[in-house]
């Protein structure tokens, strides 16, 4: 949904990593769509959505999420998200940038301080110097997902195992979709041979 939402060109790549098993057990979803704006990190980070719902010539929204609960269902596999990426505003050049999000907190406090640690983290964004090596529509995003324990080790691997059965579908309702891949699969929309 969210890589959906920010192809380039009306398409979209999507890269799933897993390790499940090992030392460093994680998730990461990488896509190749849009470099993010201050806005959407800041409504990462505030766990709300920066879409709009705006509506397309023939009447089909623009953007299939909005209210944030698509990014947060994703912590049922960990609390810790790396999220890396870039940024670019309009007019301005390109930085890259790593963001520590932790939705560990159980107490408000908590909460406030793990919101305000990811605000200071990415406050001097602007200073960083500029990416030289953006290419828009290559893979430059990416949200990483530690698996520290085996609730979210047990949800990887019954969310890996439902893409055999929902890309289908996926591809059929998605027209932004190109490809997916993911632990030993490559799934690409093919196109209808055009009728001669």
């Amino acid at each position: 949904q969210n890589a959906k939402d920010v192809n380039i060109g009306g398409k979209v790549r999507v890269r799933i990593e897993a390790d499940l098993d090992g030392s460093d057990a994680h998730v990461t979803f990488n896509h190749n769509g849009g470099a993010f704006s201050a806005e959407n990190i800041r409504f990462l980070i505030e766990q709300v959505s920066s879409k709009s719902r705006t509506k397309d010539s023939t009447g089909r929204p623009t953007t299939t999420g909005k209210f944030g609960t698509g990014f947060l269902t994703t912590h049922l596999l960990s609390p810790y998200v790396l999220v890396t990426g870039v940024a670019k505003q309009q007019g301005l050049l390109p930085r890259k940038f790593e963001l520590h999000l932790d939705r560990s907190g159980t107490e408000l406090d908590e909460i406030i301080a793990a919101v305000e640690a990811a605000k200071t983290s990415i406050q001097d964004l602007d200073k960083e110097p500029h990416y030289k090596g953006y290419v828009a529509g290559d893979f430059n995003t990416a949200f990483r997902y530690d698996l520290t324990d085996d609730t979210g080790k047990n949800v990887a691997r019954a969310g890996l195992a439902d893409l055999d059965i929902c890309l289908p579908y996926t591809f059929a309702f998605v027209g932004e979709l190109e490809r997916v891949e993911y632990p030993d699969h490559l799934v690409t929309l093919q196109e209808p041979e055009e009728e001669r």
